[in-house]
């Protein structure tokens, strides 16, 4: 995996379409996969298959899928947000477990967050732009995808589930000429090598073969005999 750098924009669905954006994936969660662990104090949390636990000290231990989109070289990304296409309710057992603590190297615990709690929904929102990032002249963009929020009501605490969402892609300007590096020199294979990695790494490998991409120029051997 390559290192992303992390530019958290929050936009609602309403400023977003406002700015102008485009769908580039759809996605699915099936609630028959979702499933419970406890944890050493024997409160429990949902998990899903091909998602990590989202882990912010004090808050809802709730899963994560990080998603990796390729998108156009010569636009810059404004954000990705997560459309909800679908979702319902899931009875909650007994509250959630929270995320514990961090401890450093030295044993410093650790419990600031990144993430906040903001009225009777967490997450407040399903998903978030987390960067965007050139590899070898592919741009590539992620986001995080909240699954399933904590909701707490006067009756107890609910899960609402995430059945189908769409991921919209804001662009925003052009990219500035220069400042991306362009490949000079054609590297026999590298171009098939680049599409096998994107491949197994990006949630929408359909656009692989019609990226547009600077490939290189063959260069002749000119030496003397």
């Amino acid at each position: 995996m390559v290192c992303l750098v992390a530019a958290s924009v929050a936009l609602s669905p309403a400023q977003a379409t406002a700015a102008g954006n485009q769908v580039i994936h759809e996605g699915e969660f099936n609630p028959r996969d979702l499933r419970w662990e406890a944890d050493p104090q024997g409160a429990v949390y949902p998990i899903l298959d091909g998602t990590r636990p989202l882990a912010e000290p004090g808050l809802p231990q709730l899963p994560v899928q990080d998603l990796v989109f390729l998108v156009p070289l010569e636009i810059e990304v404004g954000n990705l947000w997560i459309e909800p296409l679908e979702t319902h309710r899931e009875p909650a057992k007994n509250g959630l477990a929270l995320g514990a603590p961090h401890f450093t190297d030295s044993g410093e615990m650790i419990t600031t967050t990144r993430l906040t709690r903001q009225g009777e929904v967490f997450p407040s929102f399903w998903g978030e732009f987390t960067g965007s990032h050139v590899w070898r002249g592919y741009r590539l963009a992620t986001v995080s995808v909240y699954p399933v929020r904590e909701i707490q009501t006067a009756q107890g605490v609910e899960l609402e589930f995430l059945d189908r969402f769409a991921v919209r892609l804001e662009t925003g300007g052009p990219v500035e000429a220069g400042t991306i590096a362009v490949r000079q020199r054609l590297i026999p294979g590298e171009a098939q090598e680049n599409a096998r990695t994107l491949a197994e790494l990006v949630a929408n490998p359909e656009v692989i073969s019609g990226y547009r991409r600077e490939h290189g120029q063959v260069v002749q051997n000119m030496s003397a005999a």
